[in-house]
C-alpha cells in the first residue's frame, strides 16, 4: 500500500489566507485615498456642509420644574383689571421679630390660617432665612435661592435625592436618550408640600378591568342553539 505524502499546499493554508486579507485591506484603503484625493472642491463643500447641518447630541438638556423665583402672597382684594394683589414674603416678615429659641416666626396666627405644617421636628426657620425670608438657608447658614431649593430638600432627603439623580424617583417627561429629544422633570416641590411632604394614606382599590387581560367567563345558552 502505498502512503500519500502530505501537501505543502495544505500546511501553508492558514499563512496563505492571511496574506490575501491583508492585501484586500491595502487595495481598499487605497482606494480611498485615492477617492479623497480626487475628490472636485464642490463635492468636497458638500460633505462639510452636510456634516455641519447634521444634529448635535448635545443640544438636548434637561428642564427641571419647579418655583423660579421666591413665592408671593394673595393679599385678599383684586387691583383695577380684577387680578390678585400679591405682596412678597419679606413685606410683612421684615417688621417682625422672629421666635428664635422656637424656630418659628410670630405672622403664621395673622396671615396664614390655613397652612398646615407638619415636616418631621423642623420649625418655620429651619428652611426660611429670618433675616430675609424672601430666600432660605442650609443647616450651615448659606442662603438658598427658591430657584434653587432642591439642595436643601436634599440636606436631609439624600437617599431620595440619589434616587431622583438616578432616574428612580421623580416624574418625568420626554425622552431617556438625550441624543433623540429633550427632557422635562418634575421638582421637589411639584409633587411634596414643603410643609407637609408625606403623601397622605389613601385606601386601596380594584385595579382597571382589562378585558384582554382578564380570562373570559363562558357563554351561557343562547337562542341560536
Amino acid at each position: 500500500m502505498t502512503q500519500r505524502p502530505s501537501s505543502n499546499l495544505s500546511r501553508h493554508r492558514p499563512a496563505i489566507a492571511l496574506a490575501l486579507i491583508a492585501g484586500l485591506a491595502l487595495a481598499t484603503e487605497f482606494v480611498a485615498r485615492r477617492s479623497r484625493v480626487s475628490a472636485s472642491p464642490a463635492e468636497a463643500t458638500l460633505d462639510t456642509q452636510a456634516a455641519t447641518s447634521r444634529p448635535d447630541p448635545t443640544q438636548f438638556g434637561t428642564t427641571i420644574l419647579g418655583l423660579r423665583s421666591a413665592p408671593r402672597v394673595k393679599v385678599g382684594v383684586d387691583n383695577i383689571t380684577g387680578q390678585d394683589v400679591t405682596v412678597s414674603c419679606q413685606t410683612c416678615h421684615a417688621n417682625q421679630e422672629p421666635n428664635l429659641e422656637q424656630g418659628i416666626s410670630t405672622l403664621p396666627e395673622q396671615f396664614h390660617q390655613d397652612l398646615k405644617f407638619r415636616h418631621g421636628e423642623l420649625g418655620c426657620l429651619s428652611c426660611h432665612d429670618w433675616t430675609n425670608y424672601d430666600r432660605l438657608h442650609l443647616a450651615n447658614g448659606a442662603a438658598v435661592e427658591y430657584s434653587n431649593v432642591m439642595t436643601l430638600c436634599a440636606q436631609c432627603h439624600s437617599k431620595r435625592h440619589e434616587d431622583y439623580e438616578h432616574g428612580a424617583h421623580g416624574g418625568m417627561n420626554g425622552h431617556w436618550d438625550l441624543e433623540h429629544g429633550p427632557r422635562t422633570r418634575k421638582h421637589c416641590v411639584d409633587c411634596h408640600d414643603p410643609h407637609w411632604p408625606q403623601f397622605p394614606k389613601m385606601m386601596p382599590t380594584f385595579k382597571p378591568l382589562d378585558r384582554f387581560l382578564e380570562a373570559e367567563e363562558p357563554h351561557g345558552p343562547t337562542d341560536h342553539e
